[in-house]
């Protein structure tokens, strides 16, 4: 997540050079190359290449179809299988092809012209982001493996391992008389942190989504598991639940970055996602 406004940032000024390279299409002045000829008729244009997403159904590589609007025109399987067009700029730009011609022309003129509001919304992701980083640490840091950044001070100077463990086996010492950094990175907090990983009961290092979950934190594991170990996380059965409906659009993510896109394409995509097409969540999106 600390990566996201940097990320957001470079997406941002890649669209402004994108507005810039941007050939106007709009009304007569439509236009596109497609092999060695320039098509001037949207029903033709969009008819050839529906013709060609016929022809190339099933693609892993991409494939160059020519030109439009300033932008090279490819030919690119997704995640799903789906054959799209993608226009390529210092950003790649989506387009689908669609049922009629018509509506395939209409989808590649889409993405070009409405750059400005691609833009306009990175801005404000932008700004969400800034505000995430603050808002969400907290929770993001339930899903550690380990714990023990987020200490807990008394009004009397007395510091704690955790807001949630103020009792007296996790008191660490006072601030009046001690170090604040050597209680901090003393063997008792550090083996508080590590104990969070180490009491994690079979159950849930079997468990298919435990690199997402890692048991949450230790404060909610007032359960036992199926077989009778103690440490089971009273929130266990929603998280699971949670993770695997989620894993299909995580996982098309994460193709999307990998393949140097922005993962916000996915709200196009979602609705043709089946947890049928993807395997079992797995923590390595590289592979």
């Amino acid at each position: 997540m600390t990566d996201e406004v940097p990320r957001l940032d470079r997406r941002a000024e890649a669209l402004r050079q994108d507005l810039l390279r941007r050939v106007d299409t709009r009304g007569d002045q439509f236009q596109i190359e497609l092999g060695s000829e320039t098509i001037t008729d949207r029903g033709i244009a969009g008819e050839l290449l529906n013709r060609l997403g016929d022809r190339l159904k099933g693609l892993q590589a991409e494939r160059r179809v020519e030109r439009f609007a300033g932008f090279e025109l490819c030919a690119v399987g997704d995640f799903t299988g789906e054959l799209q067009l993608a226009l390529k700029g210092a950003v790649t730009h989506i387009a689908r092809l669609q049922a009629t011609a018509l509506g395939t022309t209409r989808s590649l003129e889409h993405a070009v012209n409405h750059l400005d509001d691609t833009l306009a919304q990175t801005v404000d992701q932008i700004a969400q982001a800034r505000k995430r980083l603050v808002d969400l640490k907290e929770q993001v840091d339930l899903f550690k493996e380990t714990c023990g950044d987020a200490v807990a001070l008394e009004h009397n100077g007395d510091l704690f391992s955790c807001d949630h463990f103020v009792h007296p086996q996790n008191r660490l010492g006072n601030i009046l008389n001690q170090n604040l950094g050597d209680m901090v990175r003393s063997p008792q907090q550090r083996s508080f942190g590590t104990k969070k990983q180490s009491s994690l009961p079979q159950y849930c290092l079997d468990c298919d989504v435990r690199f997402a979950c890692n048991g949450e934190c230790p404060k909610n594991r007032l359960l036992r598991t199926p077989d009778g170990q103690a440490g089971l996380n009273y929130l266990c059965a929603g998280y699971k639940n949670f993770f695997h409906h989620v894993n299909p659009a995580m996982r098309g993510m994460a193709w999307l970055a990998l393949h140097g896109r922005s993962p916000a394409e996915i709200m196009n995509l979602y609705p043709e996602i089946s947890p049928r097409k993807t395997s079992a969540p797995v923590p390595d999106s590289s592979h």
